[in-house]
């Protein structure tokens, strides 16, 4: 199953980001929309400009082997049907529950394949060798998630997250969800983890140059660098000997 934006080009240069989007055990590819409402939260975040235009493949999780079906069956299919990037930095995986802990050995055992990580109501059982210095260089966000107490993984992903501590591995912990084990705090999950993925990188700043052209009698020009819609102004006041905006 798979989301594309509205406008979706497949004819673009640039191929769109994608993210990889996995279900629990008990349920198949459909419930991320069936029962997550998922393409309702990614139609809202893009129609209010919340998240950058991407595709959302939903794969089928119930497999004996997830990184095989992943790697050498789900991601090769994608790419062959749709205009998406096999480029870490813009590739992301996320999950609920079993999903949650398929993402996370993905992550520590395949260091840089994916950029963002998320994780919802998620921990593992045991924990792998892990390429510290690989996994934290080739991750840009790993953001977890549990419910509260009323979730049955609490306890686990707590812990999870106490590992990641431990090992010095790299990882956003957000807080905790109210609710319990299901789809009402994933969708949560769901909403605040889309827009902080593929986002330019503005650290640095952004590039601003002003200037005022001759012939237009001190009128000021502004000119910012194209970031898409992550760059709003506000209304220039005039504070006499400056400008602010």
């Amino acid at each position: 199953l798979v989301w594309t934006p509205p406008g979706y080009d497949a004819t673009r240069d640039e191929p769109y980001p994608v993210l990889y989007l996995n279900h629990g055990s008990g349920q198949s590819y459909g419930d991320w929309v069936e029962t997550g409402r998922a393409k309702q939260i990614l139609d809202n975040h893009y129609r209010n400009g919340d998240i950058v235009p991407m595709v959302v493949v939903m794969g089928n999780g119930n497999v004996s082997n997830f990184q095989a079906e992943l790697f050498d069956n789900l991601m090769p299919a994608a790419r062959d049907a749709y205009r998406i990037s096999s480029d870490p930095s813009q590739q992301a995986i996320a999950g609920l529950s079993m999903g949650a802990m398929n993402t996370l050995s993905t992550w520590l055992t395949r260091p840089g394949e994916f950029q963002y990580v998320g994780a919802f109501s998620g921990f593992l059982f045991s924990y792998p060798t892990t390429d510290v210095a690989a996994i934290n260089a080739g991750t840009k966000l790993a953001r977890i998630y549990t419910g509260d107490v009323s979730d049955f993984t609490y306890s686990f992903t707590m812990s999870l997250v106490d590992v990641l501590e431990q090992r010095g591995i790299e990882h956003e912990f957000a807080g905790i969800t109210v609710g319990p084990h299901g789809f009402d705090t994933w969708a949560q999950n769901l909403v605040d983890f889309l827009p902080r993925i593929f986002k330019p990188d503005t650290a640095q700043g952004i590039p601003v140059e002003a200037t005022v052209p001759q012939p237009e009698n001190g009128v000021l020009a502004l000119t910012v660098a194209d970031y898409g819609r992550a760059v709003t102004l506000s209304k220039a006041e005039n504070l006499g000997d400056r400008l602010r905006s």
